[in-house]
């Protein structure tokens, strides 16, 4: 028979505990292992994987531009927001080495230089057993991609499950063409340069051959997209 495995983007439910009930006494830590426990319950399992950010991500020597924003953000805090931030950072640490081990949870993951969602993409890829299902826990669209027969996102802030099928009817592309997408529209958040004026729902129209064949953006868009922009982006 086969088994259903949770594979969790941690920093992001402990950034969900702490948004919600962080500022109580221990929120953070008490929300981020109610979440877990509910989570659980609503697939039915008790198989479960933590995985999280470690250290400095390797995307960084990469593209030095990586995360930038967020960098000047936190540089730019009050005091007062920015011991919030180390605290917050600080009760991660603590659940990753500490907590989830008091709690026997077995499966808690990362690896130094990498992000959680690169271990999570390690997990599905290698470590997954065969005939078992997954269920990623995220928010990241990024997650898109690992999409397939037996792999689904879920999106608990949401409550939106996404399949390779609700993919593909909705973006009429492939789960593993999510890299394309975000390569040319770019993502804000991570200060990842794209082509200008192009979103997700362009250049995926683009992939799919939908896009007009004239116009400013398009002519844009077959002079950015070159070996250049893929090796930045890719």
């Amino acid at each position: 028979m086969n088994q259903t495995w949770l594979i969790i983007d941690a920093p992001f439910l402990a950034h969900r505990a702490y948004h919600s009930v962080g500022k109580l006494a221990d929120g953070t830590v008490f929300g981020f292992l109610q979440s877990a426990a509910s989570l659980q319950d609503l697939f039915g399992t008790d198989r479960i994987v933590f995985c999280w950010d470690a250290g400095t991500s390797l995307r960084e020597r990469l593209c030095p531009t990586y995360k930038a924003a967020r960098k000047k953000r936190y540089a730019a805090m009050s005091e007062e927001e920015r011991l919030n931030s180390d605290e917050f950072r600080r009760k991660c640490l603590l659940l990753r080495t500490c907590y989830l081990q008091m709690f026997e949870y077995q499966n808690n993951l990362w690896a130094e230089g990498f992000e959680a969602d690169d271990v999570i993409a390690s997990v599905v890829h290698n470590s997954l057993p065969p005939g078992d299902d997954a269920a990623i826990i995220s928010s990241d669209h990024d997650m898109w991609q690992l999409l397939g027969p037996r792999v689904v996102c879920h999106d608990p802030a949401r409550g939106r499950t996404t399949t390779a099928g609700s993919f593909r009817e909705a973006w009429g592309l492939e789960p593993q063409q999510w890299a394309d997408i975000v390569a040319i529209s770019g993502c804000a958040g991570d200060s990842v340069k794209g082509v200008k004026g192009v979103g997700t729902k362009k250049a995926a129209a683009y992939l799919r051959g939908d896009m007009p064949r004239r116009g400013i953006i398009y002519n844009r868009l077959e002079s950015r997209i070159s070996k250049v922009l893929w090796r930045d982006n890719l």
